[in-house]
């Protein structure tokens, strides 16, 4: 605990010196600084059905971040600790029990160079690692070393090959790993995925699209050979009709298989629609659905067919103050994978939530949101919670 402190007071002792100097010094505008001090308090810590038990989080998370632009480039770099208490957290007898602390680290870096008047290349990398250590008591251990890192890796490539006529390939490569050698054979994680695709600006704010892609889910297991792939085929259409009004629609085919070779090849059609009504006006309305093969949320689940329907409104009620109202529905259906034991079933979520957004001026504002979830599921403990947020936001 008292390394752990440490390493905050350090951290925060290193941040406010950067500040200082930075504001102190001349030409310091490719230097952005911010820090966030916040509170969430969760009804549900453990999101189950009954002996609820309730949690107060205080959370610090200071940022530093370095932007160099040129005509045709833009290099981003970034780091943000993040530093978390937790007033209640699990106990012993409660089963897998938390420290009360734990302690955060992101550092990112993004590029973006335009090769020509036609083509452009992306590439971008966030590395994140938690500190949880692991639990004790009379000399035992009670939770093995938790410590885990994250890294998310992304490129893209385009060529406009016509005025009309632009190709662009992307991708990204998510991965998990934890320290503990049998954590790690539970919990480490793999995502893969790929797109190419083909637009067509067809006149009139309207543009066409195909595409094929290709999406690898990795989750580890010491017993059942978890993991899917997935390919996908689709004709897409986006339309600006004016400022106010963007649509978008894009349909398909998917086909799925799994690593186990005992369970059977699975197919099915997917679709994505998005609709912003008010786009440039105080008052905006975005709607959106997607069905399809989607990563699973269920362990040990290999895959999810997700259908998802979620609305959000935004309102600038002055200058200073924003509200906005959200609510999403999802099922997730999860198919049977008989060989390892696994029924299948849904897991539905209902979610509303209502923020607010004060800006006390350019560098200061204040958040304050609720957020309402009810989980219904065949597949896992049926759960509902009450979620209470609140943050300081400060940038230079």
């Amino acid at each position: 605990m008292r390394q752990r402190w440490m390493k905050v007071c350090v951290a925060a002792v290193l941040f406010a010196a950067a500040a200082w100097s930075l504001e102190a010094a001349e030409g310091a505008k490719p230097w952005g600084l911010s820090l966030s001090a916040g509170a969430q308090f969760d009804d549900n810590r453990d999101g189950t059905e009954t002996d609820k038990e309730s949690n107060l989080d205080l959370i610090l998370s200071p940022r530093a971040e370095w932007r160099y632009a040129l005509e045709r480039t833009l290099f981003d770099l970034f780091y943000a600790p993040t530093f978390k208490w937790r007033s209640n957290p699990r106990e012993i007898a409660d089963g897998d029990p938390q420290n009360d602390t734990e302690l955060y680290h992101a550092v990112g870096a993004a590029f973006d160079h335009r090769l020509a008047d036609r083509a452009w290349i992306k590439l971008g990398n966030t590395w994140a690692k938690t500190d949880d250590p692991e639990i004790t008591a009379g000399g035992l251990t009670i939770r093995r070393n938790s410590d885990h890192w994250y890294n998310q890796a992304y490129a893209e490539a385009g060529l406009d090959v016509t005025p009309k006529v632009a190709t662009v390939l992307n991708g990204r490569y998510n991965l998990k790993r934890y320290d503990d050698e049998v954590e790690s054979q539970f919990q480490d994680e793999d995502v893969i995925e790929a797109q190419a695709a083909v637009k067509y600006a067809m006149g009139m704010g309207a543009r066409f699209s195909a595409s094929a892609g290709y999406s690898d889910f990795q989750n580890d297991h010491p017993t059942i050979d978890r993991g899917s792939q997935v390919m996908t085929y689709g004709l897409g259409l986006e339309k600006t009709f004016n400022p106010d009004l963007i649509a978008g629609v894009s349909a398909g085919y998917q086909s799925a298989e799994y690593d186990d070779d005992r369970l059977e090849t699975d197919d099915t059609v997917f679709g994505k629609a998005d609709v912003v009504i008010g786009a440039a006006s105080p008052t905006r309305l975005r709607v959106g659905g997607l069905y399809g093969y989607f990563a699973p949320y269920v362990r040990p689940y290999s895959i999810q067919k997700l259908t998802s329907v979620s609305a959000a409104v935004e309102h600038d009620v002055t200058a200073k103050l924003l509200v906005s109202v959200s609510g999403r529905y999802s099922d997730g259906d999860y198919p049977a994978e008989p060989v390892n034991g696994l029924a299948g079933g849904h897991d539905k979520l209902m979610e509303a939530g209502l923020k607010g957004v004060f800006k006390l001026n350019r560098n200061l504002s204040f958040d304050l949101g609720y957020t309402y979830q009810t989980w219904d599921s065949d597949v896992r403990e049926d759960f509902d919670r009450n979620v209470v947020s609140a943050a300081v936001r400060a940038q230079m």
